[in-house]
């Protein structure tokens, strides 16, 4: 693959010109702590590693037209998706005070966006809702879609189409059909190599007193010869829900077979809040999903959420809870796990970027990237 670089091996131990995916996977802890910093710590980790796909949760997007994942993708020359949680006033009351973050801009927030790299729609239309797991409560309600993320309506985007709201896409820039956000609100988002053919956001399913919004952002790339299909999830995090991250992951993988079936198998990615061995994640295997850290050394840590980072607090265990988790490889090993490790699991100039640890996995590539 073209990494600016002559082939051989290059900084992070990674082959150059070998037809490989990376993927990385990250939680970036929305605006707490010391967010403005965090940013930067985050960049130099994504540009250490160069990615192709990136799966990002907990992602910020601010009034003046700030967003965390324009932004990085601007940095590292890159195509971006990006879809809000449902409910940011639950998130917003997090923050220190209570405060949604009103007037507080994004300083670099729009800046760096590469000619090509970050196109997409903010269309207003619904995402699709999963099935509930509160008994009787009704599917079918619908969230707005925030910058950068086509709604799953049925109907593809295509390069260069027009949003709902009439307004085409530009090559070369973002575009901004709708107002922005009033005040910090919370997504997750999709950083790729490769432009993004086809977006769509689900909802996920939760009973209303742990419904915080949270979503599933699936995109499929345009890698050459074979697109890639790319989910990024963030199931609810509250201690005991277990029944509900499996009505999550449920819907999670529904979701997924819905857009249909490709040569390079479906990639899930993001945090899932659980650990190996817990009912949630063996439903993943259970529905075909393999788990990338198989391919990790045994011998290194791979706990995501770990005590061992100062923005962790409390009594619980280190864990690994945040996943790769790919389908059966396709023809000639596509998409098959060569190796997978730990990043972003120390401070960068004396800042650490967030309170959970990426993930990453490099993947059998077709030939020719």
């Amino acid at each position: 693959m073209f990494t600016g670089k002559p082939c051989g091996e290059d900084g992070d131990g990674r082959e150059t010109g070998d037809a490989g995916v990376r993927v990385v996977t990250w939680n970036l802890w929305w605006r707490f702590g010391p967010w403005a910093e965090r940013q930067k710590a985050v960049l130099a980790v994504l540009r250490e590693l160069r990615p192709d796909v990136v799966g990002l949760q907990e992602v910020w997007a601010a009034d003046g037209g700030g967003n965390l994942a324009e932004w990085l993708a601007g940095e590292l020359g890159l195509h971006w998706a990006w879809a809000a949680y449902g409910a940011p006033e639950r998130w917003q009351r997090r923050l220190p005070g209570g405060a949604a973050g009103t007037g507080v801009r994004a300083g670099a927030g729009g800046a760096g966006v590469r000619a090509g790299t970050g196109v997409s729609g903010h269309t207003g239309v619904p995402a699709e809702r999963g099935a509930s797991a509160r008994p009787g409560a009704q599917a079918g309600a619908g969230v707005p879609v925030r910058p950068g993320a086509q709604a799953d309506t049925g109907v593809p985007a295509r390069s260069g189409a027009q949003a709902d709201t009439g307004v085409p896409a530009r090559s070369g820039a973002p575009t901004h059909t709708a107002p922005r956000p009033a005040a910090a609100v919370i997504g997750n988002a999709v950083l790729s190599r490769w432009p993004v053919l086809e977006q769509a956001v689900l909802r996920l399913p939760a009973p209303e007193e742990l419904d915080d919004g949270r979503v599933a952002l699936h995109a499929r790339l345009d890698a050459p010869g074979h697109p890639v299909p790319f989910c990024t999830a963030h199931l609810t995090s509250a201690p005991h829900a277990t029944e509900v991250r499996r009505a999550q992951v449920a819907a999670v993988t529904a979701f997924v077979a819905r857009h249909g079936r490709a040569a390079f198998p479906p990639v899930l990615t993001g945090d899932f809040n659980a650990g190996p061995g817990t009912d949630e994640i063996r439903l993943l295997a259970e529905r075909g999903y393999r788990d990338a850290w198989d391919a990790a050394d045994p011998a290194a840590p791979s706990a995501t959420w770990d005590p061992a980072n100062p923005y962790v607090t409390g009594d619980a265990p280190a864990r690994r809870i945040d996943f790769i988790r790919t389908g059966p490889p396709g023809p000639g090993g596509l998409g098959r796990v060569r190796s997978a490790h730990r990043a972003g699991d120390g401070p960068v100039d004396g800042v650490w970027p967030s309170d959970h640890y990426a993930v990453v996995a490099d993947l059998e590539g077709p030939r020719g990237l």
